[in-house]
Parts: C-alpha cells; structure tokens; sequence
C-alpha cells in the first residue's frame, strides 16, 4: 500500500506541476470555453491539445517543446488560442489548428515536420515567426535534396537492399528513414499548410524551409505585411480559393542541389489573386507564376530573379498597375502566354540579362527580352510601359487582333532590338519576324532601337507554352494530413 501511495503521489504531483504537460493539460482541460491558461516562464516538453475556445497564453520565456519524433506540439480546437509563447518544433508539427483558432506574439523553430497546419475554420494570426533549419549560407548543401518531414510509422524493411528501417530515427546524423528503407535528411519541409482554411495573417513570416514557404488548397489567405525567405523549392503556392496580399515579400527561394527550378509564387487551379506592394525578388530562377489563374497585381516589385520574373499562362484576367517596376531579371521580365483580358499599366520593365536555358523540347534557348506576348487573346493592352535596357528585345509579340498599345516606349543599345512582331511557332519555339504594317501602332522607339529594328528578320527563341517545362512537379506538391 505504501508503494502504491508514493506512485499515486508522484502522479498527482506530475500533473499539477506547471511546467510539465501533464500539468498543463490539466489546467487546460479545467479551463471551460472562455478560460484563460498561463504558462510560466519555463519549458513544457510533450504534446499539449487546447481545448474548445480556451487560450493558453504565456510570459517572457515561456516555451512549449516536443518530445518525441511523431510529436504534436499544440493541437488547437475549435475557438482555441495560442498566444505570446515560443514553440521548438521536433517532430511532425508545430501548431495544428482544427477549425477556428488565432494564434498572437507566436515564434516557431521549426526544425522538423511543418510549421502550422490549418484545417479549415477562420484563423487569424498576428505577429508570428516560423523559421526552418535553411539558411542562405548552407541553401546548396547536398543535405537537403532528399528531405523527411517525420519518420513514418515502423514497418518492416521493404527489401534486402534497405540502408535502415523504415520509421528510425538517427538524432545525431539529423535523419530519419523513409518507408523505402533510405535515410533521408530530418527536417522541417513546409512552413504554414491550409486546407478549406479562412486566413488572416499579419505581420507573419516564414524562413528557411526545404520545400514550401506557403502552401494553401481551396483557402482565402488576406495577408497583410509579411515575408517568406530562404527557402528551397516554392515560396507560396496557392491552388483554388483567393488572397488578398499586401506588402508581402518573397525572397531568395531557391533551387538547392535537386535539379529542378525555384519559383518564388505560384497561383494556379484557378485562384484569384490580388496583391498590393508585392515584392519578389532574388529568386534562383522563376518570379511570381499566375497559371489557369487570374491576378491584378498593383505596385509590383519583381526584381533580381534568375529566370521569368513574371508569367501569366492560360489566365482570363490578368493585370500589373501602379508603380510596378520588373527589374534585373533573367531570361525574361513578363511573359503573356495564351491569356486574355491582361493590361500592363504603368509598368517599367529593366535591365533583363540574356540567359541560356535548357528548355524541354526546344533545347537550347537564348533569350533576354523585357515582356513577350504570346497568343494573344481577346483584349491584352499594354498602356504606358517603359521597356529599357533590356538585353536582347525589349517587347517580342506574337501578333494578333486582340493585341493593343497605347503609350509604350521602348529603348535599345548596341545589337539589341526595341519592339519586334511576328507569328508564334510552336514547333520551333520561336517567333518569325516579319513586323506586319501597323501592328506597332501606340509604340515609341528611341533612335538606336528603331535602327536595328528595321534590320530584324527570321526567328527569335520565344516562350511558346502556357505553363513553364517541369512546372507540374511544383504545383503537385502533397500537403500533409494530419
């Protein structure tokens, strides 16, 4: 009996102390809807579940941690808040919200698994940081081109050439192996994941993640002020639903050692898109992407990317306005393929470098042009667009009648051309110079470009496709189910 007595003494002493999860989960589960927990300053390790419209809320120093590989830290149930506390994420995932939930004055070390998975309801959060294990200085390190968000499940080696057994765990080589018996690098893959969600992020930002900044399926995401940096593979990718983003940057969103492109944002299966002071800049290779989708972007900044800054394909509505300025970019600043009702307005495209791409079935394309328009649909306008400085053509246009410009100037120096318009060959990937009589009607050239203008002729490499080659592996990404 008295063995008894001290085991059950030790239990209640566990769960009343509040620095344990046990502890804390008993205030929580006492707390009733409208309740308010307070974790003290100290460090509570183990997965803790919020119950329905209760906030658990901390001080300086308090901070809630994994325990376990397949941990959960903080799952949030519906009306649930979590506020002013810092999360050590090591295992699946950080914070999972299960329907309505705010998250406030929130910083996540996401180090393994996903930052924060929302499962639909309306979810606010305010002053929130999630940063992952890359940096800009370790981005191209071989480690990250075979990543495991969490060990699966044990199960039995699959054959005799397994390296490890699925479900392992090596913490010191930071790897886990995967369900085909590989040890894979350990580490946190998405920052912020959102299915069926109602998003109202400010003042929130994401790092330093292996595969996806952002990922959001069949949401509406109103984001205002915030940014996604360091990460390989996709910044934002956005499929169904809206958003609304204001003064948000994407930045430095890279390719890593994996043989496949970067994007920095994507919109596509048929999103609405709307930003205000978007900036995309220093991505490895493609800029913002809207694709079977629609976008009106206003005081866009796309700049320092190595490949398409901007590329609307297969869109029914696209628009760049404003102070919009498509700056230092590589192979191409805006590129319209097979989209209608497009305007670019008050857009200033600059300085596009020429660059040797390896293109799918074209091969070896070589391209630094300002903006192309390709298949123009019904009504694609560019009104006041200043091209200048641009490699090789400052505008190439596939010409047809749903094509317009008012007040477009363009400019050239030494062998590069100003405005130049054709017919599209797809085969070919290539537009044939042939500037049809009047169909630069609206366009101002400056001396030099008019000169090697007129000497134009043949074919010029060109985007011929709507979707950029291999984009299908970025826009397929698989969000987690938990």
């Amino acid at each position: 009996m008295r063995r008894i007595g001290i085991t059950l003494g030790l239990l209640l002493a566990a769960c009343s102390d509040p620095c344990t999860a046990a502890g804390v989960q008993t205030q929580l589960d006492g707390a009733g809807v409208g309740g308010v927990v307070t974790l003290p300053a100290c460090r509570v390790e183990g997965e803790l579940t919020v119950p329905d419209g209760v906030t658990l809320r901390g001080v300086p120093g308090s901070e809630l941690a994994s325990a376990a590989p397949r941990d959960i830290v903080v799952e949030l149930r519906a009306g649930a808040a979590l506020e002013s506390v810092s999360v050590d994420a090591g295992g699946r995932a950080a914070v999972v919200m299960r329907g309505d939930a705010s998250l406030r004055d929130v910083t996540v070390d996401a180090r393994h698994g996903v930052g924060l998975y929302a499962d639909g309801g309306v979810v606010t959060m305010d002053g929130v940081r999630v940063t992952g294990p890359v940096t800009p200085d370790d981005a191209a390190d071989p480690r990250w081109i075979g990543v495991l968000s969490a060990p699966p499940e044990s199960a039995s080696c699959p054959g005799a050439s397994c390296e490890c057994e699925p479900g392992a765990v090596d913490e010191g080589m930071g790897r886990a192996c995967a369900a085909d018996g590989r040890w894979l690098t350990w580490a946190s893959t998405i920052g912020l994941y959102a299915r069926g969600a109602t998003l109202t992020l400010t003042d929130v930002s994401f790092e330093g993640f292996t595969e996806t900044g952002v990922l959001t399926d069949a949401s509406q995401l109103t984001w205002t002020r915030g940014a996604v940096r360091d990460v390989i593979g996709v910044g934002v990718l956005m499929r169904g639903g809206s958003s609304s983003l204001t003064d948000v940057t994407v930045e430095r969103v890279v390719a890593g050692l994996r043989g496949v492109p970067s994007y920095g944002v994507i919109a596509t299966d048929g999103h609405a898109m709307v930003s205000d002071g978007l900036v995309v800049a220093d991505g490895e290779r493609f800029g913002l992407l809207v694709l079977g989708a629609t976008a009106a972007n206003a005081d866009l900044d796309a700049r320092g990317n190595g490949d398409v800054a901007v590329w609307a394909g297969d869109s029914s509505g696209f628009s760049i306005t404003g102070a919009s300025a498509v700056e230092s970019n590589g192979f191409a600043g805006v590129v319209i393929s097979e989209s209608s009702d497009v305007t670019l307005e008050g857009l200033s495209v600059s300085m596009t470098a020429s660059v040797r791409r390896s293109v799918g079935a074209f091969g070896v394309q070589e391209i630094g042009d300002g903006v192309q328009v390709i298949g123009p649909g019904a009504n694609v306008v560019l009104r006041d667009v200043t091209l200048t400085g641009n490699a090789r053509v400052g505008l190439l246009a596939d010409v047809g009648p749903g094509l317009a410009f008012t007040n477009v100037s363009v400019d050239a120096s030494g062998m590069a051309f100003g405005a130049l318009g054709g017919t599209r060959d797809v085969g070919a990937g290539s537009i044939r110079v042939t500037n049809p009589s009047g169909w630069d009607s609206g366009i101002t050239r400056s001396v030099t470009a008019s000169a090697n203008d007129s000497t134009a002729s043949g074919a010029f490499d060109a985007i011929v496709t709507a979707l950029p080659d291999g984009v299908a592996g970025a826009t397929g990404i698989i969000g987690p189910m938990y």
